[in-house]
């Protein structure tokens, strides 16, 4: 939200499922982007638009919503494949992630990658309330601030963004297409 403060040309799509509550996952994740709107102290003004879709897509559904992407920002704390990086990267889309995990193997070692640092994931954190088997484990935090300078870089390149970075995507996207 930080790096959009202020600009109403800018979407924020957030697409999710909240796992064994799929029917509240709208209300939670509501919440969620109001907590931090409000620790942000924006203003309505300030607020960039969200949007949510909180339920399962097609196929077709969900490559056309890729499409309409200029980028994919995917800030995961910890992955074991990264599925949906890898279905925005096969449909022409640049992705703004860190490459740990699961996403090394795929995400191009380039200019939109983001830092991130290995820490514990909080006691009080809903996923370990979820499933216990996470406690005591670590998560990848991705650097806000570098995040900010990528998604600002990515806002200067403007529509272009694609067309930049299309090489590095396809090629990452036919190693996948031979070996998946």
């Amino acid at each position: 939200f930080q790096a959009f403060r202020g600009r109403k040309d800018v979407q924020l799509i957030l697409r999710t499922y909240f796992g064994p509550e799929p029917q509240n996952t709208e209300s939670i994740v509501k919440n969620d982007i109001q907590n931090v709107k409000e620790s942000l102290h924006m203003t309505d003004d300030e607020k960039p638009p969200v949007k949510i879709i909180p339920n399962t897509l097609s196929k077709r559904q969900l490559a056309k919503l890729y499409r309409s992407f200029d980028v994919f920002l995917f800030p995961s704390r910890g992955e074991g494949w990264g599925i949906p990086v890898s279905e925005a990267m096969a449909c022409g889309v640049p992705v703004i992630s860190p490459r740990h995990s699961g996403l090394q193997d795929f995400v191009p070692d380039y200019d939109l990658s983001i830092r991130y640092s290995e820490v514990p994931i909080p006691d009080d954190n809903i996923l370990l309330r979820m499933n216990r088997d996470y406690y005591g484990l670590n998560w990848y935090n991705p650097d806000i601030n570098q995040l900010i300078a990528v998604l600002n870089k990515v806002r200067k390149i403007g529509k272009d963004v694609k067309k930049k970075y299309s090489d590095k995507i396809l090629k990452r996207s036919n190693i996948l297409s031979k070996t998946g």
